[in-house]
């Protein structure tokens, strides 16, 4: 029992250390979620490890010889008081963090104009941001990295928590997590790790060499087989972007990613392009200057424009049905059976219940005397009449002709 005693003690310790900086944390006035929530665990386990000590004593002074009730009445009492501490300290957090998610739910959006800038609440939730996980391919390595970085740069975030959130936004089974889960996850591995993943799927030189290679493939299928402008030039943007952001200067542009974008071209754009105004224009005394690429990605940009423009252009209304409801004939299409037919003439909506009859021409909001869009009955002016009861209806809506 004086052994499990001893191995209790550190965890006691763990406790009173993590209690003690949890107050400290709850008087400073600016809070993080992220820590607190990573202590909320932090305290489960400890409240489970804690747990499953206590137990093994308890069960050693139930079949010791020479253990009073009041030394196992004392011993449970200390347990009770300490699960205590660790119940109230994750009620704390819980509150806490409820308190500014809250808080957060209202966001401060600025509304600027020319004169003041006003600010008002937004009065919507904005969706939470989940973790965003690493693939392992190296072209998701830029997007993922902007994301994790985030967390990375947290001065603030425990290492250890850090690496917790690494193993958590890699894919499983992926060459990021195969590398991520061979570290032991220690506060000495953590920059160890963000090192390797560096060197693996984050140099520089290997980035540029793959969205070069993307653009080429590009180059080829678009030869190969005809694409749509806009998307050629959604396709384009990303990766070219993605290389700007890698610091490749207006001469490297100019050099080899200009005739790969232009090669990648439909054959009339790129006959569109070079009788253009922008072709072999010259933008470096513009601020900031420009270059080739600027001015072919500016022209596409005009073409997926015209074309969106063109397809709206080509677009045709039903410009039957629209006639229809603005002069308020009767439907093109019966509102009992959707054939090609007057409703009143419908042989179905003979054969249906009086109340079912008036339930679809209220949801189609049509008038129940004459069956017409624009008008409801009080307004009507069409002259109906039954041939059953001689009353203002037709004969399908008449009790007496079923």
């Amino acid at each position: 029992m004086d052994r499990l005693k001893k191995a209790r003690t550190p965890i006691r310790g763990l406790i009173t250390r993590s209690l003690n900086e949890l107050e400290t944390e709850l008087l400073n006035p600016v809070k993080d979620v992220i820590r607190l929530k990573t202590r909320f665990e932090r305290l489960n386990d400890l409240q489970s490890r804690i747990q499953d000590a206590d137990e093994g004593i308890f069960n050693e002074m139930l079949l010791g010889p020479n253990v009073t009730e009041e030394e196992q009445l004392k011993e449970a009492m200390d347990c009770e008081d300490i699960l205590i501490l660790l119940v109230t300290a994750k009620m704390r957090i819980d509150k806490e963090v409820m308190k500014i998610e809250s808080a957060e739910q209202v966001v401060q959006g600025d509304e600027a104009s020319s004169i003041s800038s006003v600010s008002r609440k937004r009065q919507f939730m904005l969706p939470k941001i989940e973790l965003k996980k690493f693939s392992g391919k190296i072209l998701d390595w830029l997007s993922w990295w902007a994301h994790f970085s985030k967390i990375h740069e947290d001065e603030e975030l425990h290492a250890t928590d850090k690496f917790q959130y690494l193993i958590q936004s890699m894919e499983p089974h992926s060459r990021g997590d195969d590398i991520v889960k061979g570290f032991p996850a220690t506060e000495a591995n953590y920059p160890k790790v963000i090192e390797v993943l560096k060197e693996r799927f984050g140099k520089k030189k290997l980035l540029i060499q793959v969205y070069v290679r993307e653009l080429f493939k590009m180059s080829l299928n678009n030869l190969n087989k005809g694409s749509c402008i806009s998307s050629i030039y959604d396709k384009l943007v990303c990766q070219v972007r993605a290389l700007e952001s890698l610091n490749i200067s207006l001469e490297q542009t100019s050099l080899f990613l200009y005739p790969m974008v232009e090669s990648s071209l439909p054959e009339d754009t790129l006959i569109g392009w070079q009788r253009s105004s922008m072709y072999e224009k010259d933008g470096s005394q513009e601020t900031p200057p420009k270059g080739e690429l600027d001015y072919l990605l500016e022209f596409l940009r005009q073409e997926v424009d015209l074309e969106e423009h063109r397809a709206l252009a080509r677009s045709k209304f039903d410009t039957m049905s629209m006639a229809t409801y603005m002069n308020g004939d009767a439907t093109a299409n019966c509102i009992f059976c959707e054939d090609r037919h007057l409703s009143q003439e419908c042989m179905e909506a003979r054969n249906m219940q009086l109340e079912s009859i008036r339930r679809i021409i209220n949801e189609n909001k049509v008038c129940s005397r004459c069956f017409k869009y624009g008008h409801f009955v009080k307004q009507c002016k069409e002259d109906v009449k039954c041939v059953a009861c001689s009353k203002p209806h037709f004969e399908i809506m008449c009790r007496k002709s079923r």
